[in-house]
Order: structure tokens, then C-alpha cells, then sequence
């Protein structure tokens, strides 16, 4: 058997192999590639050799990566051609709103000189760029013609700025100093203010004309009022060409306003015995009827004769131990002074009383006078109602005459011809006095 196997081999000898069962056949045939990778899916080699000595024909060819989609390509130019646009078109826009704030500014001032005003600056400068723009004035003046009052504001600098997406809004640096001259007892009286913050921010509307104005200020400091300053801790106030609050029709309340003040301390001769800080102030009043343009004593007599008025909607002062609140209406007299009557709610009023006694302001007979009407009307309370009224130029508590009101400067009107007057006044001690008899201070 050995030597049969043996001679088998021989004659086998020299022959071809049969190929490896996945190899192509004799004749050129490609490998099945697809068949050798379900073989093997992970491509490992098909020997223990190390593959980078392998035949790359053992290993599967990874799968090349998938091209970006065509669609998606467009967003690499897209987006910075847009943001360029955007950039451009803003650039463009602040330069149109700078070069408007500028000419707004200057139509201003010729409007204003063309009514008789004085206005001058040093320098004006229009920069910011590229968050706002800000209208730049250097030692800028105005002052009023002498049918107006004369009065005058001056201050080092003025400063406001406006955001270019919101051109009709702008907000002034009100911090001053402010220099001022206002008329008062036929002259003009010098007054500073300053703050260590205080900003105006105001709203035109689509014609160009003031619309709102919101002004709050921080630790304000009036001087010229009085020998001593006047100190004001938080001060606000809000203004509208319309209705600002209430449920009247917006067509018929012309005007409204809005103060609020806080830790107030009024110089020493006007604390009046009463604390030494005043706590709270706060005003809201709506105007009613035109005001139509021109001058205070022009426009004043067409607006009282369009049944213009004010209507106060809220008066509040705390200032310990006296408190008040109080509602009313007013309107203007003949001679354009102010009328009208308040519904008071007070407390502690006996100390006020005693306090502009002292002071020199309320006689001792019409301080007498009120104390018995306020004695009258508490009943043995301290919170009580009282009606208090201006007319002729006085202050009335109840019927009874309390204190003159300074009359207010902008010119003179008509004579009432309606007003009863019995020839004689009563002064500040009680005493019947003739309006054109001697007192005793003038025979002395």
C-alpha cells in the first residue's frame, strides 16, 4: 500500500491545485469580492500576519465618505452677505439719523430766534457712532423775549442722545448746573439747579411736536429760592399731550401731568415748625380746552373763553405732623390769575396753622379765624374735610380768608365786571383797610 500511495503521488506531481474554494477559476476570473466581505465584515486580514505586510486584497476597502449635500452650500455665502447687508444698511441709517438730528436742531433755533429768543452755543457736535447718536452742545443759552418774561437758561453743556432705531425718542443729560433767571415780584431772580442724576427723555410726535416728556432726577439741589437751598432726594415727572390716566375721552383732556417728590428739606425759615423733611409730594391734573399758540397773554383769555381748565385729580403732601389730600378743578379769572376750589382731607392742619403765623404769612385775626372754622369742622377729630377755594387772590378756608397767593406773572387781563368788592379789605390784623388808604407803616 505504501508504495501504491507513493506511485499515486508521483504522478500527481507537476499537476495544478485545484484554487481555494471563494477564488476565481483558471482563466483570469476577478475575485467575489461581495462574497469574501460576508465572509468577513470586519474586514480583517485572512492571515495571523500583521496587516501592513498584508496583500490589500485580503482587507475590506472602507466606504468612501458621503458628499455634501448641495442644498446646505449656499448658507457659506448666504450668512456673511446678509450680515454684510444688515451692517451697511445700519451704518447708512445712522448716518441719516445723525444728519436729521443736526437739522431738526438747527430748524430749532431758527424757529426760535424767528420769535424773538436769543440762542447761542460755542460749539455743536453730532457723535456716538456706532451704538447711538449724541447731539453734543458746548456753554449753550436761551433767553426769552421781554414779552415773555425775560428769562434765561443757560448751562456749560447739553447733551442728548438718540437710538437710530427709535429716531423720535431722545433722552437729555439734565445733570447740569443750570443757570436760570426767572421773572418773580418784577424781577428776575437768579436760580441754580443740580443733580447728581437727572435725565429728560422726551417723545415727538409724527408732526415734529413734543408729545411726552419723562424727567426724573436724583438728589436735586435748587438754590436761589430762599438763603438756604432747597433739597429734593427723588423727584419724577411724566407729561402727555393727551390723557395720561383716567377714563375721560382722549379728544377732550388736552394735557396731563404727573410729579412726585421724596425726602424734600426746605430751607430753614420755611419749615414752619413742622418736621424737618417733608416725605411725600405728588400732583396729578389734566388740562382741558386748546391752548392755542402765541403769546401767555394772548393765548391765556381764548383758552379760559374755550372753557379751558385744570382738573386736579390728585394733591398729596406728608409732611409730619401735617397731612394732606385733596381733588379739585380750577380755571383762570379776568385778570388770568387762578380760580377754582379743592375738597381737603387733612390731618394735623392746628400746627400748619400755628406755623405760618409765625412765619408772618397768615395774620393773627385770620389765623384766630381759622383756628375756630378748623375747631368747627373736627368736632373734636383731627382728620377732617375741608373746603378750600382760590379766588381774588386768596386763599380761603371755608368762607373765611386764610393767606394772599402771589399773583402770577404773565401779564395782566380784563377787569371783572361781575366781581363784587365792598371797598375795603381786611389786613393781616384784622383791621378794615381802604385800598388806597395810607397804612401805618407808609405815614411812618
Amino acid at each position: 500500500m505504501e508504495a501504491g500511495d507513493h506511485a499515486m503521488a508521483t504522478r500527481n506531481k507537476g499537476k495544478s491545485q485545484p484554487p481555494p474554494a471563494g477564488r476565481a477559476q483558471a482563466g483570469g476570473g476577478r475575485r467575489d469580492i461581495k462574497a469574501e466581505a460576508e465572509r468577513n465584515p470586519q474586514g480583517r486580514p485572512l492571515s495571523g500576519r500583521d496587516p501592513r505586510f498584508h496583500s490589500p486584497d485580503s482587507l475590506e476597502r472602507p466606504a468612501p465618505a458621503p458628499a455634501p449635500r448641495r442644498r446646505y452650500r449656499w448658507l457659506l455665502t448666504a450668512v456673511p452677505a446678509v450680515m454684510a447687508l444688515l451692517m451697511v444698511t445700519y451704518i447708512g441709517f445712522w448716518i441719516y439719523t445723525a444728519v436729521m438730528a443736526r437739522r431738526g436742531f438747527e430748524t430749532w433755533v431758527a424757529d426760535r430766534r424767528a420769535e424773538g429768543y436769543q440762542v447761542s452755543f460755542s460749539e455743536l457736535a453730532v457723535e456716538g457712532f456706532p451704538l447711538r447718536v449724541k447731539v453734543r452742545l458746548e456753554t449753550p443759552s436761551l433767553t426769552a423775549p421781554e414779552a415773555l418774561g425775560g428769562w434765561s437758561w443757560s448751562s456749560p453743556r447739553a447733551q442728548a442722545e438718540i437710538f437710530p432705531l427709535t429716531p423720535s425718542t431722545f433722552t437729555l443729560d439734565a445733570r447740569g448746573p443750570h443757570a436760570l433767571r426767572l421773572p418773580f415780584g418784577g424781577t428776575l431772580v437768579p436760580v441754580g439747579i443740580g443733580a447728581a442724576q437727572m435725565t429728560a427723555q422726551m417723545a415727538l410726535d409724527g408732526a415734529g411736536r413734543l408729545e411726552r416728556t419723562e424727567i426724573t432726577g436724583k438728589d436735586l439741589r435748587i438754590d436761589g429760592l430762599a438763603p438756604e437751598s432747597l433739597r429734593i432726594g427723588t423727584f419724577s415727572l411724566r407729561t402727555l399731550n393727551g390723557a395720561l390716566y383716567g377714563d375721560s375721552p382722549k379728544d377732550e383732556v388736552t394735557g396731563s401731568l404727573m410729579l412726585a417728590a421724596t425726602d424734600i428739606t426746605p430751607p430753614s425759615g420755611l419749615r414752619l415748625g413742622l418736621a424737618p423733611k417733608i416725605e411725600r409730594v405728588g400732583l396729578d391734573l389734566r388740562a382741558f380746552g386748546k391752548l392755542p399758540p402765541g403769546r401767555w397773554a394772548d393765548a391765556l383769555p381764548a383758552w379760559r373763553d374755550n372753557r379751558g381748565g385744570v382738573r386736579v385729580d390728585g394733591l398729596a403732601l406728608d409732611w409730619k405732623p401735617f397731612t394732606l389730600r385733596a381733588s379739585g378743578s380750577f380755571s383762570l379769572d379776568k385778570s388770568l390769575q387762578p380760580e377754582g376750589s379743592l375738597s381737603a382731607q387733612t390731618d394735623g392742619l392746628f400746627p400748619l396753622i400755628e406755623g405760618l403765623a409765625r412765619q408772618g404769612w397768615v395774620g393773627d385775626a385770620e389765623a384766630g379765624v381759622a383756628r375756630l372754622l378748623i375747631a368747627g369742622f373736627a368736632r373734636g377729630s383731627t382728620t377732617f374735610n375741608l373746603p378750600v377755594s382760590v379766588r381774588g387772590g386768596r386763599l380761603f378756608l371755608g368762607t373765611a380768608p386764610l393767606a394772599r397767593v402771589p399773583a402770577l406773572p404773565w401779564g395782566k387781563g380784563e377787569k371783572d365786571p361781575n366781581r363784587i368788592a365792598p371797598g375795603f379789605e381786611i389786613n393781616r390784623d384784622g383791621k378794615p383797610v381802604r385800598p388806597n388808604q395810607p397804612t401805618e407803616e407808609d405815614e411812618q
